[in-house]
């Protein structure tokens, strides 16, 4: 019943944001407080809690005899809290795509719009994950990889600890990725100001 309560949910939020994107006027300070802004301000939090949870992943991953078990749970439930929210806030802006593409090639405000959407879009997507398979998330992509891992019998010392250290450097990547890719964001945004 909750997940059905969810989904109603986002569906109200995508239609409330569809129509706002559909009835913005021709000004451009009312059509960013009704669309951008919001899709912004829903993205924030979201952001930052996956900034936080590869953040912390390292610092786990670091630490001596370091449990991975202990680990991957704790990312797997901090994944599941925001996965809805982070699934809802790639869905409003792809529906900001969809609205704004058709006046893209005619308007300044929608190019720049269409820009912070896509911004937006891949802010969540693995840099490796077209290589890997397909599309996934920087936390799902690091899970997997702690999963590997830590699911692998490693007779030799040495190979776990080189193993260890490729896994906090993949991680250290994926932050600074999310950090890039933040800053992406934020320059769309700030030229929609």
């Amino acid at each position: 019943m909750l997940e059905l309560s969810v989904f109603k949910f986002a569906v109200d939020l995508f239609e409330k944001f569809i129509k706002g994107v559909r009835e913005a006027g021709k000004d451009r300070r009312e059509k960013f407080e009704r669309t951008c802004k919001p899709l912004f301000e829903n993205l924030e939090p979201i952001a930052n809690e996956y900034f936080l949870t590869v953040e912390e992943a390292i610092r786990g991953l670091k630490k001596p005899n370091a449990n991975l078990d202990d680990l991957f749970d704790n990312i797997a439930k901090r994944r599941a809290a925001i996965v809805i929210a982070r699934d809802g806030i790639v869905g409003q802006a792809d529906a900001f795509k969809g609205s704004f593409g058709e006046f893209a090639d005619k308007d300044e405000y929608a190019r720049h719009a269409l820009a912070f959407a896509d911004a937006v879009s891949s802010y969540f997507t693995d840099a490796g994950s077209a290589i890997l398979g397909g599309p996934r998330t920087a936390i799902r992509g690091l899970l997997t990889e702690i999963d590997e891992v830590r699911n692998s019998h490693f007779t030799d010392e040495n190979e776990l600890s080189q193993q260890m250290r490729d896994l906090i450097k993949r991680a250290e990547n994926r932050l600074e990725m999310l950090q890039s890719k933040w800053k992406e964001v934020a320059r769309h945004y700030k030229a929609l100001q």
